[in-house]
């Protein structure tokens, strides 16, 4: 086990992780995960997606572990009402996401807190996505939008969005068009449903990832110190 990862009360470690290294058979690792873990990692047909939802179960554990100063395999996981992931026994909290080959782990003290990633790919009916998921103030900001420009946009406005329902808890029942954001420049918070507080309760903050990829923190606080870093493995 690694020491200690210390993390301050107003600080976000933000984690990137590989999920295509092949040097690593993932699967010789199987044993720091849950039963219900393996279970799900085997419900994957296509043996590489099989292969990176193993890869980022592991790397998980891993890194959580160097927080904990538990063996990754102690670590417990239970879920909130509608399905968030959290860790038991204690206040650190955590969130997920991953997109291809790349994975992001979010830790924190506060639980209010969502990330997100994707990789930029064509979509047969963004408009349609579009209609059905931004909300009015959004359409209107996509409609000013260049062309050639939609792809980025439309994907950092899918992380943000992601990443706040994530942060508040709800999830897809939350319904991505009752928030907006702003993603012209430095991205914001433009409404939220009232039981969330205001939009400037909330910070966001686009992540520089890699070309051709949008990422997002959304976090409800006043300030945050964000620490973006690469994860590497020790076994």
């Amino acid at each position: 086990m690694l020491p200690k990862i210390s993390l301050s009360h107003n600080e976000v470690h933000v984690w990137q992780l590989s999920l295509s290294n092949a040097l690593i058979d993932w699967f010789e690792y199987a044993r720091l995960l849950s039963k219900r873990e393996q279970d799900k990692v085997a419900r994957f047909r296509n043996p590489l997606h099989r292969s990176r939802a193993m890869a980022v179960r592991v790397q998980l554990r891993l890194l959580l572990s160097n927080y904990l100063m538990l063996e990754p395999q102690q670590i417990d996981f239970q879920t909130q009402q509608y399905g968030k992931p959290i860790l038991s026994n204690t206040n650190l909290a955590f969130n997920l996401s991953h997109s291809g080959s790349d994975g992001l782990v979010a830790v924190s003290m506060n639980p209010q807190m969502g990330v997100d990633i994707e990789h930029w790919r064509t979509l047969d009916n963004i408009d349609g996505m579009v209609e059905r998921n931004f909300s009015i103030t959004e359409k209107e900001i996509w409609q000013g939008i260049p062309e050639e420009h939609r792809i980025p946009a439309f994907f950092q406005h899918w992380t943000a969005k992601e990443a706040f329902i994530k942060a508040t808890g709800r999830g897809l029942g939350l319904g991505l068009a009752r928030c907006s954001f702003d993603v012209v420049g430095d991205t914001r918070l433009l409404a939220c449903p009232a039981e969330y507080g205001r939009p400037v309760d909330w910070q966001c903050h686009q992540l520089g990832t890699g070309d051709r990829k949008s990422a997002t923190l959304v976090i409800k606080a006043n300030t945050c110190q964000l620490v973006l870093r690469q994860f590497n493995p020790k076994f």
